[in-house]
């Protein structure tokens, strides 16, 4: 299978101050507030706010918490009944959170529910906006997925086409455990629990391909903003799996961390991607010259572990959440 960048996707040029790979090096903690949560398994910064607000889901049946990152005080809680929240998004300056009980709730920048869509019979285990905005994409852990127009508060498009695939009398369940929308929109890809991930056509629903299997369940997966890598984690090991997908034959690169069952995000460039898990922080920059991954972190940040991050404004901090003490802290780099 080969998934190609969009023919009009133009590359960003980087500010000035985006952090380069020396300033990366000497990442740290940088702030830590006090203890929040301990149950925080999402997170979201907000573009709108240059990522200075936080929304950080819960599982547990607890309220969504908005956070300001750069004074470390509570903005707000979102009481809703959806059960675990198992993933969380911006939009329009407001809260989006995905439920347990198959629903999503659209929140106003006050903290009101605008809309609540009743999207999936399954938990929610992936919400993601569009890139062209006002759509927003979700997958269930049933294997369904569905496309919502956030402005008109209506779901214009379901689709559950490979699961339940019938083989030798024995029904195949698809389960789906996490999912990314490509940075161009035009393909959804689904971590699931066989440990394939599935791409989908987001016009027509068809599946395009499937890449693995790799051990265990898919964790986690990001794509990169260069619209061609896509990084996955797994359940069974400490492995970063790097998928070029110009040709998705095999991984291009594997990146041993430090936690197994961890989860992985790039930063905004893209040069930079960093795993989150139960043995702390693994950072590192791809290197243009040499073509390779150098892991900038000789030892992962905050040890006692990190459920859910985010990367922050000019790729030069990450905001941390589901600590061991249930503090919120940013780690990054000095003068950020």
């Amino acid at each position: 299978m080969t998934i190609r960048a969009h023919a009009k996707r133009k590359k960003r040029k980087l500010p000035a101050s985006y952090t380069t790979i020396d300033e990366l090096r000497g990442i740290q903690l940088i702030s830590r507030g006090e203890r929040v949560s301990r149950m925080f398994t999402s997170c979201a910064l907000d573009p709108e706010s240059q990522y200075n607000l936080a929304l950080f889901g819960p599982e547990g049946g607890l309220n969504t918490v908005i956070y300001d990152l750069g004074t470390h005080e509570w903005k707000g809680q979102l009481s809703d009944e959806q059960g675990d929240i198992l993933d969380v998004e911006w939009y329009n300056r407001g809260p989006v959170t995905a439920g347990s009980n198959g629903s999503i709730s659209v929140w106003s920048h006050e903290g009101k529910i605008k809309h609540k869509f009743q999207a999936h019979e399954g938990p929610v285990v992936g919400i993601d906006l569009h890139p062209a905005g006002g759509l927003l994409a979700s997958a269930s852990k049933n294997g369904e997925w569905a496309i919502h127009d956030l402005e008109n508060e209506t779901t214009v498009a379901k689709f559950k086409n490979d699961a339940g695939i019938s083989l030798s009398r024995m029904v195949v369940t698809l389960v789906f455990r996490c999912s990314d929308l490509h940075p161009d929109g035009h393909v959804y890809a689904m971590g699931c629990e066989d440990g394939t991930i599935h791409v989908y056509d987001i016009r027509t629903g068809q599946l395009n391909g499937t890449l693995g299997p790799r051990p265990g369940a898919v964790r986690s997966l990001h794509f990169c903003s260069n619209g061609y890598w896509l990084a996955e984690t797994s359940t069974e090991d400490s492995v970063v799996r790097i998928w070029d997908l110009r040709k998705a034959s095999a991984v291009a690169h594997e990146l041993q961390g430090s936690s197994v069952n961890g989860k992985v995000r790039w930063d905004h460039s893209g040069q930079y991607i960093a795993l989150a898990g139960d043995k702390g922080v693994d950072v590192w920059a791809y290197q243009k010259k040499s073509k390779v991954f150098e892991k900038l972190t000789n030892e992962p940040l905050e040890r006692g572990g990190v459920q859910c991050f985010d990367w922050g404004l000019d790729g030069r901090r990450i905001a941390c959440g589901g600590l061991e003490d249930g503090a919120i802290c940013l780690l990054g780099v000095k003068n950020a």
